[in-house]
């Protein structure tokens, strides 16, 4: 029997846990080009204004608005971009473009669109009513000088790069990349290229928790097959904890007489936060931490358990570690086929996507049935005893973004 002391009432609960006992690993400085993924570590100032000075929305002609009129106005001037504002001459019309600078004495600008062109004037076509100011790009509308822009725990997207090159930002500093261990105790266990006799399996585990925390702002983790033994999952661990910043083990977590993992990670200076959770799959997983914050999280050896609680519980403690600030908020799903089949827990049930906000339950034999969740999406979360479609959370199996 687990040892129900340390048991919670919810994924929820462990999440929480976790994130409480975790501090953002250290930043460093890298060149733009490598930053996409990483999560900005300092806040983020804006040099100048932007834009820097009042530019032109369209391309059009830049007038003032009280020399408007029926008749036509000459084009006496052309308002270049990458060059420095002119002077408006009063009476006429300035030709310009897209982000070029809005002359001086020029208060309206009209889209090309608005006006009938001959050589050397433009009028007004009827049914359009400019406005002083409309077309324009203020300077400073989208931010002032040494206004912060981008905030700690943002992640380095396309549109932050650009962002951050705009402002002359070369080198940001981010949060280094988590450090993560993968070890899987089993005296049953090869590697894919093994030939095993009916009583070993080639190892499954290893390579869905590699595929999992194959992200931008972790180190590519490469597994290991260890022995079922006491001492030797003991020297793994301390081993793993002199390089890494979170440990997985998946296996030998629950109350037999041959899971040593709980044991041997009180040994190694894991303080356990919680061992059990009221949910299926995964009940059995322990989640602990070192006194230097490092975090080590053992997840059961069934294959669909192991992957569940990596995703679902493992995963927002891995980003409040790599720096982010945002919680991961997963997408709410209505389920086609709901069953009649509650249960007294927390309950992951594999989905497909079969349209915008709804998916599908997906048929399964039980924790190691991963022919089954190969043909999943990622799972929805259950509350205990609900058999309605919900909608449920999704948590899908290659989270991006902000939606996880």
């Amino acid at each position: 029997m687990l040892d129900t002391s340390h048991r919670v009432d919810s994924p929820h609960d462990a999440i929480e846990m976790l994130c409480a006992h975790t501090e953002p690993v250290s930043a460093e400085t890298i060149p733009l080009q490598q930053a996409i993924g990483r999560i900005i570590a300092q806040p983020v100032v804006a040099d100048r204004d932007s834009p820097p000075l009042d530019v032109s929305a369209m391309d059009g002609y830049a007038v003032r608005h009280e020399d408007l009129g029926p008749g036509p106005l000459p084009v006496r001037a052309d308002a270049a971009i990458g060059r420095p504002p002119i002077e408006h001459p009063s009476s006429t019309a300035t030709r310009i473009y897209t982000g070029a600078p809005v002359p001086a004495g020029a208060d309206t600008i009209l889209p090309r669109e608005w006006v009938e062109e001959s050589e050397g004037s433009i009028t007004l076509r009827s049914g359009h009513e400019p406005t002083p100011g409309r077309f324009i790009r203020r300077a400073g509308e989208n931010s002032k000088a040494d206004a912060r822009v981008l905030e700690p725990g943002t992640p380095v997207t396309p549109p932050v790069a650009s962002v951050l090159s705009s402002l002359g930002v070369c080198e940001p500093e981010v949060h280094r990349k988590l450090r993560v261990s993968v070890l899987l105790p089993g005296d049953e266990l090869l590697p894919a290229d093994g030939s095993p006799e009916p009583w070993q399996i080639r190892d499954g585990n290893g390579p869905g928790l590699v595929g999992l925390l194959a992200h931008p702002w972790i180190e590519p983790v490469r597994p290991r097959l260890i022995a079922d033994d006491p001492d030797a999952i003991r020297d793994e661990i301390r081993e793993a904890l002199t390089t890494s910043d979170v440990v997985f083990l998946s296996g030998g977590v629950s109350a037999g007489q041959r899971d040593h993992v709980p044991e041997a990670v009180r040994a190694e200076g894991g303080r356990v936060l919680f061992h059990g959770v009221r949910q299926r799959p995964g009940g059995p997983m322990l989640g602990a931490v070192t006194p230097d914050h490092k975090l080590i999280l053992a997840l059961p050896g069934n294959p669909v358990s192991a992957l569940v609680c990596a995703r679902v519980i493992a995963y927002p403690a891995l980003r409040t570690l790599a720096g982010f600030q945002s919680s991961a908020v997963p997408f709410a799903l209505t389920l086609d086929n709901p069953d009649d089949k509650p249960l007294d827990l927390w309950h992951h049930r594999p989905v497909r996507l079969t349209g915008p906000g709804t998916a599908a339950l997906i048929d399964n034999r039980g924790s190691g049935d991963t022919l089954a969740l190969s043909r999943s999406d990622g799972v929805v979360l259950v509350p205990p005893n609900r058999t309605e479609p919900g909608p449920w959370p999704f948590y899908p199996w290659n989270p991006t973004g902000a939606l996880a």
